[in-house]
């Protein structure tokens, strides 16, 4: 990723994997010969009542005790999870296992885009994304809700590790009413600019940002090859909003 960043020009990327921080040193290490600064992050699953917020936490301290429990704690939740899914998709007639999904994860964090992949690759969906419509989104017949802290904890997680909070992707919640509550809890961020955003959101949500005194940013969303080829670098922000960034955790 950090190479495909340079390649396309980019003078920095964030890694915020989601709920594991293990992949930003050795990417701020690949990223220094190449130019490309690499801003240490994490994506935080969180809960709101039945929605699931993510918050991404920008300029975190990667080393920072509370963080890393957190972290442990949504990764233990997110293996029970596959095992329950598997479960439930053997129960349909899926022939899945849990090893075949772990195996996708490797030692990151396991997630439900890898079940996706192996039932994919099975045959039983016609893409991931079909995989998620048909048996493990919301509405899918092998779906399992998350066990995740609420959106204030990791809103809070984020800030005592130093950090940054910024609400990822707004658009896909729908719950924009409740984000001035949020900034009031601490959120400094808004993913306005987001590849899922049309024109009109991203417009709006810049504007909401303004209003609330928070930082309006961007980014591709990229997962690298598990949909389809890299995204990354298609949705951009001005190296401006990564000052703006870095000033307000206060590492200026």
């Amino acid at each position: 990723m950090v190479a495909l960043a340079a390649e396309r020009g980019l003078a920095a990327i964030a890694i915020t994997d989601h709920d594991t921080v293990e992949g930003v040193a050795e990417a701020a290490e690949a990223g220094a010969p190449l130019g490309v600064e690499v801003v240490p992050g994490v994506e935080i699953s969180s809960l709101f009542g039945r929605h699931e917020p993510h918050i991404l936490g920008l300029f975190v301290d990667v080393s920072n005790p509370q963080l890393l429990a957190m972290l442990e704690r949504l990764r233990e939740d997110r293996l029970r999870r596959a095992r329950l899914i598997v479960g439930k998709l053997q129960a349909l007639g899926l022939d899945v296992t849990v090893d075949q999904v772990l195996q996708r994860s490797g030692p990151g964090s396991v997630g439900r885009m890898h079940i996706a992949q192996v039932i994919s690759e099975g045959g039983y969906s016609s893409t991931v994304q079909d995989a998620f419509a048909r048996y493990i989104g919301r509405r899918g017949t092998a779906f399992v809700d998350r066990n995740a802290p609420p959106t204030r904890s990791a809103i809070d997680a984020v800030v005592a590790a130093g950090g940054v909070p910024v609400l990822a992707h707004p658009g896909h919640l729908r719950l924009d009413s409740e984000i001035p509550s949020w900034a009031s809890w601490g959120l400094k961020g808004l993913e306005a600019l987001h590849t899922d955003h049309s024109p009109e959101q991203a417009k709006r949500y810049k504007e909401m940002a303004r209003k609330l005194g928070i930082i309006a940013t961007g980014g591709s969303d990229c997962h690298g090859y598990a949909k389809s080829e890299p995204i990354l670098g298609s949705v951009s922000v001005p190296y401006s909003v990564v000052e703006e960034l870095r000033r307000a955790s206060g590492k200026a």
